[in-house]
Formats: C-alpha cells, sequence, structure tokens
C-alpha cells in the first residue's frame, strides 16, 4: 500500500529515494496477457511490499519500491468481481510463478536487488498451466525435493491434503521458510511443519503469520499464511516440511 499510495502521490524525492522493476508476463498459449498479479515480496521479511496489474501486451511495472532484496511473484487474481470491467479478460487459470533462475518449478529464487534511483529490467515470467503441480508429493516417501534457497508452487487439492517437500542442510546452517496463499491472493489457510531428518518430530510449526484473533483489529491486521524464521538447524542431514 505505501508503495502504491508513494507511486500515485510522489514527492520530489522518489526518483532518487526508491527503486523500479520492470518486466514482461508471457502466458503460453495466450495473445492476451492482461490482468497477471506481479508481486514483489521482500526476501528479508517475506512481506508483501508492493503489486501490479500487467497489461494486455504483458508488461508491468513496480515503481516506488524501497531499496530492499526481493523476490517476484506471478500469481493469477481471483477476485476480478472487485475490479473494474477493463481487467475482465484477465486469465486466472495459469500456475503462479516465483521468478527464478530457470523458470522451472522448484528452482532457485532469484533475488532483485533494488536500489535508490534505480531501475531492475528483464525481470520476465514464461507462466503455464498445470492442474498439480510438484505432485506425488503427499508423505515423506515421496516428497518434491529442494534445495535451500529454492522456491515450489504446490496446489492442495482438497481440506486435508498435505504436500511434503524436503531439503538436505548443514548444522548450524539458518533457514527461513515461507508459505504465501493469502498474500498471493489464494484461498488455502496453511499450516507449516519442520521435520528433523527422520521425517517425525517436529522441530518448529506455525500456523498463522498475525493471528487473527490477536491481530483482527489491529493496523497490521490478520495474516493466515504460515511462516519459520531464523531457524538454526541442529544436525547436518536431510529435513522436511510439510
Amino acid at each position: 500500500d505505501m508503495a502504491a499510495v508513494t507511486a500515485m502521490y510522489p514527492d520530489l524525492d522518489k526518483d532518487r529515494t526508491t527503486g523500479t522493476i520492470r518486466g514482461v508476463a508471457d502466458i503460453a498459449g495466450r495473445s492476451n496477457d492482461r490482468g497477471v498479479h506481479i508481486l514483489a515480496i521482500s526476501a528479508s521479511t517475506g512481506e508483501v511490499v508492493a503489486s501490479k496489474m500487467s497489461e494486455s501486451d504483458g508488461r508491468y511495472v513496480l515503481d516506488a519500491l524501497p531499496p530492499d532484496s526481493y523476490h517476484l511473484v506471478a500469481a493469477p487474481f481471483v477476485r476480478l468481481n472487485t475490479l473494474n470491467p477493463y481487467w475482465g479478460s484477465s486469465a486466472t487459470s495459469f500456475l503462479p510463478s516465483v521468478l527464478s533462475t530457470t523458470g522451472v518449478n522448484g528452482a532457485f529464487a532469484t533475488i532483485l536487488e533494488v536500489a535508490a534511483g534505480q531501475e531492475v529490467t528483464g525481470a520476465d515470467f514464461t507462466l503455464v498451466t498445470e492442474s498439480r503441480p510438484a505432485e506425488p508429493n503427499d508423505g515423506p516417501e515421496e516428497v518434491f525435493n529442494l534445495l535451500i534457497g529454492d522456491a515450489a508452487v504446490g496446489r492442495l487439492e482438497h481440506g486435508d491434503d498435505e504436500d511434503w517437500f524436503s531439503f538436505f542442510g548443514a548444522k548450524g546452517q539458518t533457514v527461513d521458510i515461507h508459505v504465501h496463499s493469502t498474500q498471493i491472493g489464494g484461498t488455502a489457510d496453511p499450516s507449516l511443519q519442520l521435520l528433523d531428518r527422520g521425517g517425525a518430530r517436529v522441530l518448529r510449526s506455525n500456523a498463522d503469520i498475525r493471528d487473527p484473533v490477536i491481530y483482527g483489529y489491529r493496523v497490521e491486521g490478520p495474516d493466515p499464511d504460515a511462516r519459520i524464521r531464523n531457524f538454526t538447524l541442529p544436525a547436518t542431514g536431510t529435513y522436511y516440511l510439510r
């Protein structure tokens, strides 16, 4: 919200104190790429800082960004009925995507460094339709393998569905794990567990970043997404995420 207001009502120092990200979102098989929801997420806090919708040619501009390191996510905007008719032709059937080094699901998430007064270009997405990303990964015997720094897209098929991922870590490494759903326009209310090397003991868990009971009437507002921050791995080996 702050980035959007700054862009709409800029002060004289905006171009010197904030940065910009430009790119193109291309939905495979479509000539109209309007309405792809592009979000800039702080790599340090995991919070969404700004978002914009792409135009019909796929171009987007995220401006008035505070200097920081960012991950970018392209996601369908599923609440088109809340927008004006201009966005009515927007596609919503494509798979959300995190800007990554290779553009495939489960690849290393690109970190864009935005400096004051500078513009980052070429932050381009190629978006595809896939009904069951990362599946099967319903238990520790069929996990989706990741490396530290990777990002993956998953889909919860029903209320009792579980998606499992694994990563190898060294003793003493500190990890941050973020599950984005509501923040990027999704409808899931996720929970997250980090399990030990055997996949049996829960080391850390989180169900709500900001509990609605506590934050329902605060300025920050509730956040039903899940996050584990600054967890130091106790031993070297393979860890599991559920």
